[in-house]
């Protein structure tokens, strides 16, 4: 049987077959890799829903101390909170088999360091040089490994993870404190009591291994600081003899001194190795900062368009953070980006959805999207082009508008004078006005009038786009129909759309195309400023 530590079963019954735990509750999907002591599994947990790591380790032949250094990894993870290292959720025993269940991460530093130098356009790694945007990422996930390795090292007794390698730096980014690195896998860490303490001699992985704990027994937390400048120089690609393919750089000064803290931190003398803290005091001093990144926008923006059609997301989205820039926009299941087609030279929007760990109901959805858009063919929809997969992303080309009702509404008042929102329009404001809410009209009518009708879902001032330069005399195009829907059956998804703009029938199952009318209702309360009613 298993409980965790609220004494909540999760699951009973013989386990003849290895299969995971906790009888009906949780779905394998499949082995994301191995650990210190076992293999890791991707599962879905069926009540929540939601994606979890489960780590299993067999521990039938284990010796009595082989067990107990099995269990203390569970116990170091229970004791760490912190966005610096993987979340532990709970642990169980079942027959010959510990269970770990633990935050899901879906990749590694092992896998962004293989996509790295082929990401930004270094065919030949040895012999090219990163550019700057590549070296501002570097520094940035370095800056977050110092933390992580800070973090264990200051707890009370530090904790030596003794393992620090690629494979075991896991990826989830944390949008509350915009974060990405996390330290796994515990299996092999200590807790350091004493200066005088003795630790089992060779553990760890050969090649990110320190010295003094291939030659001796007493060793403390300067040999993780040791693995991770190892690590440095493959995240920095360094040649420990060669600086001079750096010298053209614009960042050589912050390289030069990267390179010889890294240097320090792989000194045969564990006393010569600085602490993580001392590195991260001279972050400025190596890093770049990102205004410097952002200063061209021309070359920013396409190096951020090239990023986004990466299979490997994470530098898209790291970039993105770090820079505290935004993408045009998102839609309800996906990133909408501003390209520049190669053949033709012309501007386009292209609708980005990660569409991996998505369950068969909401791929299927994402397709009705392009199937309801490829159907539309109106000077009220936003055009469609074309649609295609490449790995885990589905995209979604589109005609590109410039901005949308949401930026109009909020520049409107100043735009013709009014200092406070509440002052009454004008003629002129009140004519645009007008044109606005009968476009908006017009295109709500060409949806309800297809056969069978489409119900959009989800309108609201974020979806109506603007097209500046129309030549058929129409501004305002529907856009983003992630949510919409043929009305062609009796009952409905309940609670679809943006909160604000939703009718109350849609918190029901019954409902039809008048919903997307009191959602065009509500737009217009805010277009002719009618605050007393919202």
């Amino acid at each position: 049987m298993a409980v965790n530590d609220m004494n909540r079963v999760y699951g009973f019954g013989e386990n003849k077959y290895g299969q995971l735990a906790q009888g009906d509750n949780i779905d394998q999907m499949s082995a994301i890799g191995l650990g210190a002591f076992g293999a890791v599994f991707k599962v879905r947990h069926k009540l929540d829903d939601k994606i979890y790591a489960v780590k299993r380790v067999q521990f039938e032949d284990f010796s009595e101390e082989k067990k107990h250094k099995v269990f203390k990894e569970v116990k170091t993870l229970s004791k760490l909170n912190s966005l610096f290292a993987v979340k532990y959720y709970h642990s169980w025993t079942e027959g010959i088999h510990l269970y770990i269940h633990m935050e899901y991460c879906p990749q590694t530093l092992g896998s962004v360091l293989r996509d790295k130098p082929l990401v930004f356009g270094r065919q030949s790694a040895e012999y090219m040089t990163i550019d700057i945007y590549e070296y501002f990422i570097s520094c940035k996930i370095f800056r977050e490994l110092l933390q992580c390795v800070q973090y264990i090292h200051e707890q009370n007794p530090p904790i030596i993870h003794r393992d620090i390698k690629p494979d075991n730096i896991l990826i989830l980014y944390d949008k509350s404190f915009n974060t990405f690195i996390k330290l796994g896998d515990f299996g092999l860490a200590t807790e350091h009591n004493t200066p005088s303490q003795s630790h089992t001699q060779g553990a760890g992985t050969p090649q990110f291994m320190a010295p003094d704990v291939g030659l001796n027994k007493h060793y403390d937390i300067k040999v993780d600081i040791y693995s991770l400048g190892i690590l440095g120089l493959q995240l920095f690609e360094i040649n420990t003899t060669d600086q001079a393919k750096y010298s053209s750089t614009n960042f050589f000064n912050q390289f030069n001194r990267l390179h010889d803290i890294i240097i320090s931190m792989i000194e045969a003398l564990p006393t010569k190795r600085p602490t993580s803290g001392r590195v991260l005091l001279e972050y400025n001093q190596w890093s770049v900062d990102r205004h410097i990144i952002t200063a061209n926008d021309t070359e920013f923006n396409e190096i951020i368009s090239e990023l986004s059609t990466k299979d490997n997301s994470f530098f898209y989205d790291f970039l993105m953070s770090k820079t505290n820039s935004k993408s045009n926009g998102s839609g309800a299941f996906g990133t909408v980006f501003k390209t520049q087609h190669k053949s033709d030279d012309k501007i386009y929007a292209v609708k980005k959805v990660e569409i991996k760990d998505f369950s068969d109901d909401k791929v299927n959805r994402v397709l009705n999207e392009v199937r309801i858009m490829a159907r539309l063919d109106s000077k009220c929809v936003v055009k469609y082009y074309n649609s295609w997969r490449e790995g885990i992303h589905l995209y979604i080309q589109m005609e590109y508008c410039s901005q949308n009702l949401k930026a109009v509404l909020r520049n409107k008042p100043q735009v013709f004078g009014r200092q406070l929102p509440a002052e009454p329009m004008k003629d002129i404001e009140y004519f645009i006005s007008c044109e606005i809410f009968r476009e908006l009209l017009e295109s709500l009518q060409y949806l309800h009038q297809q056969n069978p009708p489409i119900i959009h879902r989800d309108i609201k001032p974020d979806n109506i786009l603007v097209l500046c330069n129309s030549n058929n005399g129409v501004f305002l195009k529907l856009g983003d129909f992630g949510l919409a829907t043929y009305h062609d059956r009796l009952t409905m998804t309940q609670c679809v759309g943006t909160h604000g703009y939703m009718a109350q029938e849609v918190g029901l199952r019954q409902y039809n195309c008048k919903a997307d009318v009191f959602s065009v209702g509500r737009i217009g309360l805010e277009l002719f400023n009618l605050d007393e009613y919202l």
